[in-house]
């Protein structure tokens, strides 16, 4: 027996001996790997139950050290929207904003500093600039979400806040949103923000206005968008990676939790932004790794018994050297934990129950649970019977007289797109079922893509994706080949600069005003660039149904893009027209001024680069109207494509001036293209202009045009319209969902705000009013007033009339009881939530909605909770068996009903983010925020967007908004709808699956529509419903507006004036060219004017419109610009060579260059060809006067008589110079002749060949200015 117990002792001595040393290695924190990254655990022995915090600490210890490691000090202002569109529960925008923020601040250098300023439609500075500190992070968890969006506001708060430079730091403004504002002014705070040298930084997602925050950023490339809100913190910590600029960066620590034994219960500072919590794996990411720690921490709680490692792998850090490579490290593996069961004083017996104890035994004490549930019963549903009234007939379209042809728009480059926007916005609304037929086409044209152009929206149209295209060739191939090559096959291209840096072949982002890139883009992408056209042609052609196809082509003169792509972009329509057999097409093409707006911000290099572009593009296009059909370039078969427009037609004023583009060319420009495509009239006075402007080129030598100066008042009835029934639904929807009430205060009335419980707690007394209901109502609710306080509810049972003996039940069938109170139960919220949002209940309020139905459901819930506390209070205040039962059972129905109520506040929360106000209501509970967010904010945007869109013609120049804000306001109040009538077409019904309640809505607009939601996971999912609703309510609303359809101009007297437009110069024109005005609209009229008037049949009376124009103009005189200073940028050859060679001559002999003649540059396609001419034919004599076939005719004198004809002599020397000069050049190229070598003895020679060419008979009978200048070319093309 000694020996026994001796060696019984002996074992436990033992057993305790190891099972220390298990402990004490085990549970320590060495570090055996590297020192960078450290694990942690603030416990080493712990209960079931116990919470235990995990600690990684980060430093920069041990690392080779950067050639540079001292990081760069910035001040920066963290800009965060807390609108109500950005929630503030968990999970919403606001809480991953904070989140990212603190990340931010935590993981950047000491040495930065931070501002924080919040705002929506106000804007408050939470924190001045300050180091990090617990301040900051204080600021920033105290933000909560508030109303509207001023972008403005903010960014003027921002600039306040940041203080003046005090050495050699940086400053930033970091700019978060998720909805966008006015303009001009959030660009104006911006501008004066990048004037001071600040970085302005943007983050935009869900619905941000990114073409705002991309004008808003310094650059294009500091504009971000992020899809996922889970993106927002690794988006932070890319921003700040960059800004530290040495040491490490670009920190990501991975964390391998133990998922056995062990849950996460909550974060420390800073939270990680890639979780996959079923396995126990999160990784943090933070911008710079610096020796003093950067502290991660976790909480995690033990759910069994057991000696167990925190985590089964070595926590793992990596970040970005300087040097580009990639560093690694790991953490120590320990440390273990030894977890007790949760009963107090066991920790006594951890000698015993030591390690080595659950190391043998520990397999009989952690093990996964199983859990069954039951199926509820389903009840049938018992909501009042409710009828929708009968279908909506759809609205006609609008009255007015178009007469819109087939017709293809393309706009090119960033105004061209601009101008076809506008138009297509005119004609959107004017009949908004015209956009889908199939006579009208849109096509934007641009070297940038979609991504750093996205297509303008003017109003709410823009251009679909399909009507955008963009020439995205790889281009620096194709410089770098002709910088370097022998040979050239664009030598107007100038690859050398181009390569060296002076513009970006890659286009990505457009041509940056170089036209040499603009072609080069055509060029290399004519193939896709044909596609484009004929599936367009070819649409239209198939519903053409005998009407003859237009085309219109629009860009502006000075654009890089434009300027070098329209006069190739029209000979490839007219080939395309041509092969689809239409050749009785017309195309026209359109160009705006030169000028730019003062709003663009261009430099004079821009400016001057715009009026070099203008002048080159002029003088091609000048070329191209006199000689017609002259080729341009081949195309991808070597066959040529030639001028293809018919017509040209400028938009602008005469006068070089700053304009702005957006405000007055585009609109006057779209609303021009827009009278084409609309109004026959118009398109017949241009029309029967062609032969006359032919036959003044044809005696000039000069190619005309018509310049147009626009002005229009206008009712804008669709953007009137929507606005209009848009308001009345924001209206509608407040006053019949949300319970809002009159105020008196008719823009208060629009401006929706959170409920007071009031009318909820009424609608929760009607609710549980059993007199109100027919049907059978479950015990809970017919009793849940007496549950409320301890003595009522012990006088209930005590009377017998607890559940089990009020209503019969026994042990056996307690069960079945209540599952039977669990289906009566869901009945009758079912049938509440029916009958209360169809306005069925009895004595219910005035007007209930899902808000007041979600209060009421909440003040339930509230009940029961009371009733929980009161059934606790009895139960341990009595030992009455029998009341004990009761309780249990009045337990199980409580349970199960606040398991009820919980589901269907749950699918009200969700309906409310559809149908919610933008606004954040009270915290419900502890944990549950009801965010309200979806349609309501949805529509009021959009409202406001609209109201927006109708302010902004205020200010265009033409066509403006015709009506005073007085006159907008009558027009609401006298088109307002009944609200009634609205409401009168919504009806509500439930359905179940399962145990969960799911909410269908039902519409009868022109048809029924139907919208269930079930779980909402995600923005993107309440987005698609939301576009569906709002889509459907739109269609309602058009009918409830209908009659606005029929006011007029006349309606409004005393409304905005029309803005008269520059009139029309009637003196100092080319011959030919002639002023006049055209008049559309019944009642206007023009006093003290001695141009002639012109009127065109208006196309409704909601319009009035005086148009300026020169017909016949010439192209050189259209806009009288300074003369460009540079060599101009020329990208057709016959230009390139002869300007090469006039300059050339003129710089030599010290006299400023002039435009040359047309028909003299058409000869230059080649500069050998026409030296041969005039050195061969001209000085040495060999062209001369002959007979042929019994007639005078010009001969070559070097060939036989059957083969020396080149052209019959005529009257007029310019027709004859220029009939043989093409035929010799003709037969050069026919014989490939031999390049002509000029040797220095020749050089010798100039002056004797220049008095030779000049005193040849053939340019002697010519006229002295072209032969002047033709000798001077060809001198120059000699000595260059």
């Amino acid at each position: 027996m000694d020996f026994f117990l001796l060696g019984l002792l002996c074992f436990l001595l033992l057993w305790v001996a190891v099972g220390y040393a298990l402990f004490f290695f085990g549970t320590g924190n060495s570090v055996r790997n590297s020192p960078v990254i450290r694990r942690t655990a603030s416990h080493k022995l712990a209960l079931v139950g116990e919470r235990i915090e995990v600690s990684l600490s980060c430093a920069a210890i041990g690392i080779p050290p950067a050639p540079t490691t001292e990081h760069p000090r910035w001040d920066i202002v963290l800009l965060i929207d807390h609108s109500g569109s950005m929630g503030d529960g968990p999970g919403s925008a606001l809480d991953e904003a904070r989140k990212a923020a603190i990340n931010l601040i935590e993981t950047t250098p000491r040495g930065f500093r931070f501002a924080i300023v919040a705002f929506d439609d106000t804007s408050l500075c939470v924190c001045p600039m300050s180091p990090r500190g617990r301040g900051l992070l204080r600021a920033i968890r105290e933000i909560h979400s508030g109303g509207g969006t001023d972008i403005a506001l903010g960014l003027r708060n921002a600039a306040s806040s940041m203080p003046p430079k005090e050495g050699t730091e940086k400053q930033a403004v970091i700019l978060l949103s998720d909805g966008g504002s006015a303009a001009e002014p959030a660009l104006a705070a911006a501008e004066q923000i990048k004037a001071d040298g600040v970085l302005l930084i943007t983050i935009g997602f869900d619905a941000a206005d990114m073409g705002l925050l991309r004008a808003i950023a310094s650059s294009p490339e500091q504009c971000y968008e992020i899809d996922n809100l889970e993106e927002l913190t690794a988006l932070y910590t890319e921003i700040g990676s960059k800004m530290v600029g040495a040491g490490l960066s670009n920190v990501r620590v991975a964390e391998f939790l133990n998922a056995k034994g062990w849950g996460v219960r909550g974060w420390g500072d800073i939270d990680p932004v890639e979780r996959r919590l079923a396995a126990g794996e999160f990784a943090w990411r933070f911008s710079t790794l610096e020796e003093r720690p950067t502290v991660l921490s976790y909480t995690i709680e033990a759910h069994c018994p057991g000696w167990r490692r925190i985590a089964h792998q070595n926590a793992q850090l990596t970040a970005l050297h300087p040097d580009g490579k990639q560093f690694e490290a790991e953490s120590n593996r320990n440390p273990y934990v030894l977890v007790l069961p949760g009963i107090p004083g066991w920790q006594l017996l951890w000698l015993i129950l030591n390690p080595l104890f659950f190391l043998t035994f520990g397999r009989f004490f952690c093990h996964e649970q199983k859990f069954t549930s039951i199926a509820p019963n389903k009840e049938a549903l018992f909501p009042q019977p409710f009828d929708l009234p009968a279908p909506l007939a759809a609205s006609p379209p609008m009255a007015a007289d178009l007469s819109i042809p087939p017709i293809l728009m393309i706009g090119v480059g960033y105004g061209g797109i601009h101008a076809i926007t506008h138009a297509k916005r005119l004609l959107w609304e004017r009949d908004r079922d015209r956009l889908t037929e199939e006579k009208v086409r849109f096509l934007g044209i641009d070297t940038a893509s979609e991504r750093f152009f996205p297509s303008p929206k003017v109003g709410s149209i823009s251009l679909d994706a399909d009507e955008r295209f963009s020439l995205q060739a790889a281009l620096e191939p194709v410089v770098r080949s002709e910088a370097i090559g022998k040979t050239t096959r664009y030598p107007w291209l100038p690859a050398k600069n181009l390569v060296a840096g002076a513009a970006r072949p890659a286009l990505l982002r457009g041509a940056g005003h170089e036209r040499s890139l603009g072609r080069l883009a055509l060029l290399e992408s004519r193939e896709e660039m044909a596609g484009q056209l004929r599936q367009r042609i070819k649409q239209l052609a198939d519903s053409a149904d005998q009407e003859p196809l237009q085309v219109l082509i629009v860009g502006t003169s000075g654009g890089g893009t434009s300027s070098g792509v329209v006069a190739d972009l029209c000979g490839a329509v007219r080939r395309e027209l041509n092969q689809a057999g239409l050749k009785g097409a017309g195309i026209s093409l359109f160009l705006m001024a030169p000028f730019h707006g003062t709003d663009e911000g261009a430099d004079k290099r821009l400016s001057r680069q715009r009026l070099c572009n203008h002048q080159a593009l002029f003088l091609e296009l000048e070329r191209l109207c006199v000689l017609r059909g002259q080729p341009l370039a081949p195309d991808a078969n070597g066959k040529k494509i030639t001028a293809g427009f018919d017509r040209l037609l400028l938009v602008g004023s005469h006068r070089q001036q700053d304009i702005d583009n957006h405000l007055n060319l585009y609109p006057k420009t779209g609303e021009t293209l827009f009278c084409w495509l609309a109004s026959a009239a118009f398109r017949a006075h241009f029309e029967q202009m062609d032969q006359t402007g032919a036959a003044i080129t044809d005696t000039h030598g000069f190619g005309v045009g018509h310049r147009l100066e626009p002005a229009s008042r206008y009712l804008y009835p669709r953007t009137l319209r929507e606005w209009l029934s848009q308001e009345a639904l924001l209206y509608s929807l407040a006053t019949r969902v949300w319970d809002r009430r009159e105020t008196g205060d008719t823009e208060q009335a629009f401006m929706l705000d959170t409920q007071s419980g009031e009318h909820g707690q009424k609608l929760r007394n009607s609710l549980l009013h059993s007199p109100n209901w027919a049907g059978e109502m479950p015990w809970l609710f017919s009793n849940l007033h007496s549950l409320q306080e301890e003595n009522t509810l012990y006088g209930l049972l005590q009377s017998g009339g607890g559940p089990t003996i009020s209503e019969r039940v026994g042990h056996v069938e307690r069960a079945d009881f209540i599952r039977r109170q669990r289906g009566l139960m869901e009945t009758t919220l079912d049938t509440w939530v029916t009958d209360t949002l169809n306005g069925q209940i009895p004595e219910g309020p005035e007007s209930s909605g899902l808000y007041v139905l979600y209060q009421a459901f909440h003040a339930i819930g509230d009940m029961c909770q009371q009733a929980v506390a009161a059934l606790d209070g009895l139960d341990r205040q009595t030992q009455m068996q029998l009341v004990q039962e009761e309780i249990s059972v009045i337990r199980d129905l409580v349970a199960q009903t606040i398991a009820g109520i919980s589901a269907w506040r749950g699918q009200l929360e969700q309906w409310g983010l559809i149908f919610g106000e933008g606004k954040q209501s009270v915290t419900l509970e502890k944990g549950a925020i009801n965010t309200f967010d979806g349609l309501m904010h949805h529509m009021r945007r959009t409202a406001a967007h609209l109201r927006e869109n109708l302010e902004q013609t205020r200010h265009y120049t033409s066509p403006a908004l015709a009506i005073t804000h007085a006159q907008v306001k009558e027009i609401r109040q006298r088109f307002q709808p009944n609200v009634d009538d609205i409401f009168a077409r919504f009806a509500w019904r439930v359905s179940r699956d399962g145990v969960r309640p799911s909410l269908i809505l039902k519409i009868q607009s022109i048809s029924v529509h139907e919208f269930k939601i079930g779980e909402i996971s995600n923005t993107r999912s309440v987005a698609e419903i939301v576009r569906g609703l709002s889509a459907v309510l739109r269609e309602l609303q058009y009918p409830l507006v209908k009659d606005l359809d029929t006011v007029c101009l006349a309606d409004f007297p005393g409304g905005e004036e029309l803005r008269a437009p520059e009139p029309p110069r009637l003196d100092g024109l080319s011959s030919g060219a002639h002023g006049a005005y055209l008049i559309q609209g019944d009642n206007l009229a023009i006093s003290r004017t001695s141009a002639e008037t012109i009127p065109l049949k208006p196309l409704d009376g909601k319009e009035e419109r005086l148009i300026s124009v020169e017909n016949n103009l010439s192209l050189l005189d259209a806009w009288k610009l300074e003369p460009c200073a540079a060599f101009p940028p020329f990208i057709h050859i016959e230009e390139y060579n002869a300007y090469r060679c006039y300059h050339a001559y003129c710089h030599i002999h010290k006299q400023e260059p002039d435009h040359l003649d047309a028909r003299i540059v058409a000869l230059f396609t080649d500069i050998n060809t026409i030296i041969n001419f005039a050195i061969h034919g001209l000085a040495n004599g060999n062209i001369a006067t002959s007979e042929y076939a019994g007639q005078p005719a010009w001969i070559d004198r070097n060939l036989s008589a059957e083969n020396n004809f080149l052209a019959r002599v005529e009257d007029n020397g310019i027709r004859d110079f220029f009939s043989v000069a093409q035929a010799w050049i003709t037969r050069c190229r026919e014989q490939n002749f031999q390049e002509i070598e000029i040797t220095q003895d020749d050089l010798q020679k100039i002056p004797l060949w220049e008095k030779a060419i000049i005193d040849h008979q053939l340019v002697r009978e010519m006229d002295g200015v072209i032969a002047k200048q033709f000798s001077q070319v060809v001198i120059g093309a000699l000595v260059s």
